[in-house]
């Protein structure tokens, strides 16, 4: 959400490829839990369109 995966890295005593290493796929399944490439996924209209 806007913070770099250096600053990240640095606050955990690491680099940023080692931050992104460990932590890059927990964050790509949250944001884009759909798998589409957009954060959050597809909005729905209504209840019938999540099932």
């Amino acid at each position: 959400m806007g913070v770099t995966w250096e600053t990240i890295g640095r606050a955990a005593g690491i680099s940023r490829q080692a931050a992104h290493a460990r932590w890059g796929a927990a964050v790509r399944a949250i944001l884009d839990r759909y798998g589409l490439g957009e954060p959050g996924g597809p909005v729905a209209s209504d209840e019938d369109d999540l099932a």
